[in-house]
Parts: structure tokens; C-alpha cells; sequence
């Protein structure tokens, strides 16, 4: 595993600059002015043979400011995933009480085998929904 705070560390120190593949194996920092004059600081020379280097562009595209937004990046994530994982979801299903089997919430008459029916119904959304809810890592709060 990657010691994060250590690279951060080490990019802060350097600062957020970039670097430029310049050509060959040589990789420099982007130019700065120091009293009047355009300045680049030397950053390595990878030998190569005949062409442009693959490593002088993946250490310039490696550079501090990359590694600090990355760093960033991976902050926002692990907070995100830390916010998702702690989340719960709260359910309650209410199958109807056995004094009101022969009759609806709504007032309306049914027979016994509808509230029984309905009951089952209940039961049956109730597991479903836990299991897809573990199946998902999401904790449920509730009755029952």
C-alpha cells in the first residue's frame, strides 16, 4: 500500500509545478522567470537509444501537481466511500394486524384470504428487499 501521506509530503515540498518531456530522455520543469530571465530546472535525462524515452514521459506526467490531484481525487473517494458504507436505510413494513384481516386500510370491506394474501405479500417484499439490500453492503434500520 501506498504511504499517501508521505507522498503528499514530498509533492507539498516540491510545490504543484510541472514537469515537460522535452525530448530524448530529458525531462525538465516548466520555465519560470527569475529577475527577467526564463529559468527550467533540470529534473533527469533517461538514457535511451535512438528515440524518445517512455519513462522520461511517464516521470514528467508524474509530476507533483499530478500527484497532488490525484492525491485529492482519492480524499474525495475515500470520504465518499466512507459516507456510502456508513449509510443505513430505514424500513418498516406493516403487514395488517389479525383483527383486521377481513377488512382494508382504506376502510373498504375484504374477505380474510385478501389480508391474508396481503400479509404474505408484505413478507414476501420485506425479505426480497433485505436481501438485495445486503447483496448491495447497505445496512437496514427497522421494525421487524
Amino acid at each position: 500500500m501506498t504511504n499517501k501521506q508521505a507522498l503528499l509530503r514530498a509533492a507539498v515540498k516540491i510545490g504543484a509545478e510541472k514537469w515537460v518531456h522535452i525530448g530524448g530522455g530529458e525531462v525538465i520543469t516548466e520555465q519560470y522567470e527569475v529577475d527577467g530571465l526564463l529559468m527550467a530546472d533540470h529534473i533527469c535525462n533517461c538514457e535511451v537509444t535512438g528515440t524518445s524515452s517512455p519513462k522520461a514521459k511517464f516521470i514528467a506526467a508524474a509530476n507533483p501537481a499530478t500527484v497532488l490531484a490525484l492525491l485529492d481525487e482519492l480524499e474525495a473517494k475515500d470520504k465518499l466511500i466512507a459516507e456510502l458504507e456508513a449509510r443505513a436505510v430505514t424500513v418498516a413494513f406493516k403487514p395488517l394486524p389479525l383483527d383486521e384481516l377481513g377488512s382494508a386500510r382504506d376502510g373498504k370491506k375484504y374477505s380474510p384470504s385478501f389480508g391474508a394474501g396481503y400479509n404474505c405479500a408484505v413478507i414476501h417484499c420485506d425479505t426480497e428487499l433485505r436481501q438485495a439490500c445486503a447483496n448491495a453492503g447497505i445496512r437496514i434500520n427497522g421494525e421487524g
